[in-house]
This record gives structure tokens, sequence and C-alpha cells, in this order.
């Protein structure tokens, strides 16, 4: 199966076993059908994210992204950082999703860096 087709695959599950059962509504995914969550900019880098789920409870907005073994180990710990502080900042939380396979190189990534989110295993 294709990367990209995974990854759709995880989102759905994510938005129908996590996001919508805890009563989240202004559900926006980075996924066909969906609105697009806006695009965000690191002002460091000027380097652009999309968070991959974006969805508010209580008016707190939470931000959800499937953790996945890459190579550009950088580029993904920037990306979790601005998400964790946008959570933090909206009084939301930051939530990575490790896929089969994914665990230990999400939950090393998240010590290492010091990363204040809650990772859920996805199976």
């Amino acid at each position: 199966m294709k990367i990209v087709e995974e990854k759709e695959k995880w989102l759905s599950k994510v938005l129908k076993d996590i996001v919508e059962p805890k009563g989240y509504d202004t559900v926006k995914a980075n996924l066909e059908d969906y609105e697009k969550p806006a695009q965000l900019v690191q002002n460091s880098t000027g380097d652009v994210f999309v968070p991959d789920i974006t969805a508010v409870r209580n008016d707190q907005k939470s931000y959800f992204e499937i953790a996945q073994k890459n190579e550009n180990v950088t580029r993904t710990v920037s990306k979790w950082k601005l998400l964790s502080a946008l959570a933090e900042m909206k009084g939301g939380k930051f939530y990575l999703i490790s896929p089969r396979g994914h665990f230990r190189f999400t939950e090393e990534l998240v010590k290492k860096y010091h990363l204040q989110s809650q990772i859920i295993k996805l199976n």
C-alpha cells in the first residue's frame, strides 16, 4: 500500500475512533471531504506545515498528528514543537497518533526533544 493511501486510512480511523467519540466539533482534516486545516508558517525557518487534524472542544483547539518514521527528523520535530506550542496556547492538547511499527520512533523523539504531547497507539 502506498504511503499516502496508508496515511489516509489512518486519518479516517483517527477521526472515527478518537476525534468523533470525544465530542470534538469544528473538525478539519488534511483529507478529502474535509475542510483543510490552515497552513502554519514557522517564523524561524519559514517552513510551512499543515496539521493532519485540528478539532475544537469546549473552545479549546487540539491538534492530531500521524507520527510516522521518516528521514527528515528535524522537520518532523519542528512541526511537532509548533503544534504542541499552539495547542498549549489555545488551551487544547497535542496528540501524536502512532500506527503499528512507529511507536518507538515517536516515543524516542518525544522524550529526546521534551515535547508536550500525548501518544496514542493506533492498531
